[in-house]
């Protein structure tokens, strides 16, 4: 008789889990096959659909996204059946068969196998920029126009567009296409006021965002150069254009990408010092083990960050280590609430994952439960910010 899902101990839900994703590869890739053969041999054409992107959509009922990938993936792997292995093994999944699929040839596919396995779909795409670098993207600020309310545009949601610090020197041509001033307004083409060159204009989806919105994105150009692109309300966009004005003498040509480089260089030395006690000259503070409040301190903090490498120490039974880097919490060994003290060998970095995760091991899941009940829990906070939640 089987056994609830509900029932399973969690080693065996574990494995079961594994296995399906294993089947599922297998699946997957014969799938692949099926549908090369089907776009081959142009059968969509007798579904009385005119492409195998409409046949997906319309027969299969696939999303525009999967059909996509899935039609990339499989005219790749018809052309190189070596892919389809790779998919069954986990080496790669279906969407980096998507994004490889323009470089493969027969001589250079088992390299981008090899380059690709286990890599997630940025890491390949970073890859492959690292292998064809695009250019510099000229600096951009546009006003973005946006639908209120009320029907209106606004005037104040911006998009700031940058390229990373890290650029080479940009072509002539470039420079001599600028056209933008930071109001929006168009500088004199034969060279009179100097501006931000216009790359395009980018529209963040829904219209008006201000800052802290989730339309922020990043893109690599190869060589360890990225396209930045974030959306600005009135006050953050007023600050640059001062901030630019005011760094005229050290920057000559208002590059965005060095001011916001410095800006964010000297905010990143106050949160590290705030977060993790890091300061160029620390105190003599030697770290103690002795009775304390529930902040730790300076001392401890750095000498914890420093053995664990800045990372989520946590290590699974099989010996993986989580090494995230997000929502950094230092974790206590044994609990502050029971022992009421610090040290550096009794505190570890985790993620909130993991440390909330060990909170619920050791205090249980109704005592945990009752710290993420609070007024404002809607509003998208995640629940395990709560500072009352007990210490672990």
């Amino acid at each position: 008789m089987k056994l609830a899902l509900e029932a399973l101990p969690s080693r065996e839900l574990l494995e079961r889990t594994q296995a399906l994703v294993r089947c599922g590869r297998a699946v997957e890739a014969e799938m692949l096959r099926h549908l090369g053969e089907v776009d081959a041999r142009r059968l969509y054409l007798e579904e009385a659909c005119s492409s195998m992107f409409v046949y997906c959509v319309r027969v299969l009922h696939f999303s525009e996204a999967a059909a996509y990938k899935r039609i990339r993936a499989a005219r790749a792997a018809r052309r190189h059946p070596e892919l389809l292995l790779a998919l069954r093994r986990g080496e790669l999944h279906v969407t980096a068969l998507s994004l490889l699929a323009a470089q493969l040839t027969g001589e250079n596919c088992g390299e981008w196998i090899r380059a690709a396995r286990h890599q997630t779909a940025e890491e390949i795409k970073r890859l492959l920029a690292d292998r064809q670098p695009k250019p510099d993207l000229a600096n951009c600020v546009r006003r973005l126009p946006a639908q209120g309310r009320s029907g209106s545009v606004s005037a104040e949601a911006l998009v700031a567009e940058a390229a990373t610090v890290a650029r080479a020197s940009a072509p002539a041509a470039a420079k001599a296409s600028e056209c933008a001033e930071v109001s929006g307004r168009k500088t004199d083409s034969a060279g009179g006021k100097p501006g931000w060159a216009p790359d395009r204009a980018v529209r963040a989806p829904g219209g008006v965002a201000s800052r802290g919105a989730s339309h922020s994105r990043t893109s690599p150009l190869g060589s360890e150069r990225y396209r930045v692109c974030f959306t600005a309300d009135g006050e953050l966009h007023a600050q640059l254009v001062e901030l630019r004005a005011l760094m005229r003498h050290q920057i000559p040509d208002g590059d965005l990408g060095i001011i916001l480089a410095r800006a964010v260089a000297l905010l990143l030395d106050q949160v590290r010092k705030r977060k993790f006690g890091a300061v160029s000259r620390p105190k003599p503070e030697a770290p103690a083990n002795h009775a304390a409040s529930r902040h730790i301190p300076a001392a401890i903090r750095r000498a914890v960050v420093r053995r664990d490498a800045g990372s989520c120490s946590y290590v699974s039974a099989g010996g993986v280590r989580c090494a995230s880097a997000v929502f950094l919490e230092f974790h206590h060994l044994d609990p502050w609430a029971h022992t009421g003290t610090h040290s550096v060998d009794g505190i570890a970095l985790r993620c909130r994952a993991h440390n909330q995760y060990d909170a619920r091991r050791v205090f249980g899941e109704e005592h945990m439960a009752r710290f993420r009940k609070r007024p404002g829990a809607e509003s998208g906070i995640p629940a395990a910010q709560d500072n009352r939640a007990p210490e672990v």
